[in-house]
């Protein structure tokens, strides 16, 4: 009966745990410098997601998450008005969250974008330090 009562508080415990972006490899670019080798830098909207499940021996599920992105202003790049983001479903993703705006700085993987977990794209509320360094009025 323990065991069981400790099974479920830890899967409950679990259930409340947010994912967040982990940068394994140790790079801290300055804004500066990730503006310089992003190939697209934006403000933006998410306005969805989609999960995919493309492994059926992957043991969450879910393998990445396709991010719906509108672009509110564009600082560098020539994108479309609307993205898709894809990021992995790893240690190292870049959760987003549906109904938020973002600074987002983007680097291409063959012609799909994704956000560099060790880099500078956040939320933009926390964004106004980070624009105003990179010599862009909001």
């Amino acid at each position: 009966m323990i065991i069981r009562e400790l099974v479920l508080f830890i899967t409950l415990l679990l259930s409340f745990v947010e994912a967040s972006a982990v940068c394994l490899d140790g790079r801290h670019p300055s804004p500066r410098e990730e503006f310089g080798s992003s190939d697209a830098v934006v403000v933006a909207h998410i306005s969805g997601h989609k999960d995919l499940t493309e492994d059926s021996h992957d043991p969450s599920g879910v393998t990445a998450t396709l991010y719906h992105v509108k672009v509110l202003r564009r600082m560098k790049g020539t994108t479309g008005s609307s993205l898709v983001l894809r990021s992995e479903n790893t240690s190292s993703r870049f959760p987003l969250e549906a109904g938020a705006d973002y600074l987002l700085f983007l680097h291409k993987d063959g012609k799909a974008y994704f956000v560099d977990s060790c880099g500078n794209s956040m939320n933009k509320k926390q964004a106004a330090g980070v624009i105003s360094e990179l010599g862009a009025k909001e």
